[in-house]
């Protein structure tokens, strides 16, 4: 079996601007943004709603955090941020929730402003990002956007040929997978309910039980959440944009305003999943079926394919490790691009790039026994992947450093893939 994980590095080479973790959190942080999602909300529902600049102002705030260690400034701390003063307005009963209780114990009597004007701002927040990707989809796709999601289709294609059984992972929000994959024959598992008009329903067993099958842990721009708590899927995202927002005035079970309880704050993840806290949502259909079936992939795979992942979420990091050293000749082939030379004295030890994640994640010490001579170790693998692009990194774990684009053009001179 194969696994492909697309993480955001993965879709750089097909727009200009290029939809980097930097371009969304440019967007989320945009004052007329903000006007235009809250006008667009208060046209939809009489809901209080916070005022835009207040919302700026916060994240304005926060902002300035990014220059103290450990912040690092991307649009999921933020979420996290926003997240928690929203879950803060929406009710401060102490035995609710762990973040009422710290507060109530902390800090009492509460001195905050935030109340339930915040409670519908993270639904605001990621609909600038869906939004965001949206509009780059729709105009400003690169001249060889078609092209490019050709040469992806054919590698795709390439490496499960030999292999009755792939899946595709895709932490991402937007479609390039899907434009990607026609006549592949994967499966998203998400079948029309006759009675319900374009509502689609997920089939947990076709889901679990298809050979081929694509899904997406962090949610999509096709989604909508209701407030069964079942995702409702469109073929068209402008679609589901439409739909989401029609939902937004809707009181009944298509309410797109939905939020669920979890132990340490209330969960705002909804069509998409963000922020620093995603556990919570793997608790809700259709993720908990994702990432139970992440799990057995791995376990039955061959080979992992690793394409633009930062490395940056727990929740796949740990099945990632657990996959490594569990799994008899697992191998993991990672997609990125590294400008410079590697050096491993310099990159697992006073690094902060992708080595020392990748390190971190699978830990060095495995690789590296004495870390004290790290600086006398720097076998063939690196001496290749520094001349040629790509090589054995250490063992099991293999790396192309020339970015996405090259290596759509290269896969099939790499002896072996």
């Amino acid at each position: 079996m194969i696994t492909i994980l697309f993480g955001s590095g993965a879709t750089i080479p097909f727009f200009q601007p290029r939809l980097t973790t930097k371009y969304l959190t440019d967007q989320v942080c945009n004052p007329q943004r903000w006007e235009a999602v809250v006008s667009n909300y208060r046209k939809h529902t009489t809901n209080t709603m916070a005022d835009p600049s207040d919302i700026v102002t916060v994240l304005e705030r926060i902002s300035r955090l990014f220059d103290r260690k450990p912040f690092k400034k991307n649009f999921e701390v933020y979420a996290e941020i926003i997240d928690k003063i929203a879950s803060l307005g929406f009710d401060r009963v102490p035995c609710n929730n762990m973040l009422n209780a710290l507060l109530a114990v902390l800090v009492e009597p509460y001195r905050f402003n935030w109340g339930p004007e915040w409670r519908d701002v993270p639904f605001l927040f990621r609909e600038i990002i869906v939004q965001s990707i949206l509009e780059l989809e729709y105009n400003n796709k690169v001249a060889d956007y078609n092209a490019l999601c050709s040469k992806q289709h054919d590698f795709i294609d390439y490496v499960s040929k030999n292999d009755n059984k792939t899946s595709l992972v895709s932490l991402n929000y937007d479609n390039v997978l899907f434009d990607s994959i026609n006549s592949l024959g994967f499966e998203h598992c998400f079948d029309i309910i006759p009675q319900a008009g374009n509502m689609d329903s997920f089939d947990y067993h076709k889901f679990h039980e298809s050979d081929k099958v694509v899904y997406f842990p962090h949610g999509h721009s096709r989604f909508k959440r209701n407030s069964f708590d079942s995702i409702i899927y469109f073929d068209n995202p402008l679609e589901a944009e439409k739909s989401r927002w029609a939902g937004v005035g809707d009181n009944t079970f298509n309410s797109s305003l939905t939020l669920t309880s979890s132990l340490f704050a209330y969960n705002y993840n909804t069509f998409i999943t963000t922020g620093q806290t995603k556990d919570a949502a793997l608790n809700l259909s259709p993720y908990h079926a994702y990432y139970q079936r992440l799990a057995k992939d791995l376990w039955d795979s061959d080979w992992v394919y690793i394409i633009g992942y930062s490395f940056g979420d727990e929740h796949i990091n740990r099945l990632l490790h657990s996959y490594l050293y569990s799994k008899p000749f697992a191998n993991i082939f990672i997609v990125d691009y590294i400008q410079k030379d590697i050096n491993l004295a310099t990159d697992i030890v006073n690094g902060n790039g992708l080595i020392k994640k990748i390190t971190e994640v699978f830990k060095p010490s495995v690789f590296f026994p004495n870390m004290d001579d790290i600086s006398q170790y720097e076998p063939q693998g690196i001496w290749e992947i520094n001349n040629y692009g790509f090589g054995q990194l250490v063992n099991s774990i293999y790396l192309y450093k020339k970015g996405m684009k090259e290596f759509l053009n290269e896969y099939k001179d790499i002896p072996f893939l």
